[in-house]
């Protein structure tokens, strides 16, 4: 094995002959040298790009505003396309960009046209010269999005809205 094994009786570290520390230098190199193989194994296995965790599918983007998006994980300089589109079919939406060194990436998608509110569509991230793509939300729709706060009342059953 390549860790140092204590010898019977105990030998102080001090007392250790020439042999037996070259022995334990040669535990080190190769300790060194897995090491070093595991670091260049983590960057070979890095996670791919993805969105931020405020997207997901069955969501609903803002309509008649560019759509700001965002997320993580990639390498810096990596060219990124964000497309927003309907199944099979080419793209309503792209835009382009590059990971920053921190491994963050963010990107402006142009206001979706009238057409595209109430379709259901896909949000798909692609690192550029990647076969398949990073990450892709289904069921996304551009429409109006609307934030609610307050008491118990926030919670109105549609059949009640006419009143």
């Amino acid at each position: 094995p390549c860790w140092f094994k204590p010898f019977w009786p105990r030998i102080p570290v001090t007392a250790m002959t020439a042999g037996h520390m070259w022995h334990h230098e040669g535990c080190m190199r190769r300790l060194f040298l897995h090491m070093l193989h595991l670091v260049v194994l983590s960057r070979r296995l890095r996670a791919a790009p993805r969105f931020s965790n405020v997207f997901h599918s069955n969501m609903v983007l803002q309509r008649g505003k560019p759509i700001d998006v965002w997320g993580f994980d990639a390498d810096s300089g990596t060219n990124l396309m964000v497309a927003l589109g309907v199944p099979d079919a080419v793209p309503l939406l792209t835009s382009s960009t590059a990971g920053n060194p921190n491994g963050s990436w963010r990107v402006k998608l142009p206001a979706a046209p009238a057409a595209a509110v109430g379709l259901s569509m896909y949000l798909t991230l692609v690192e550029c010269g990647s076969v398949e793509p990073a990450q892709i939300f289904e069921d996304v729709t551009v429409g109006d999005v609307f934030l609610f706060a307050g008491q118990s009342n926030v919670d109105l059953p549609e059949a009640y809205a006419h009143q």
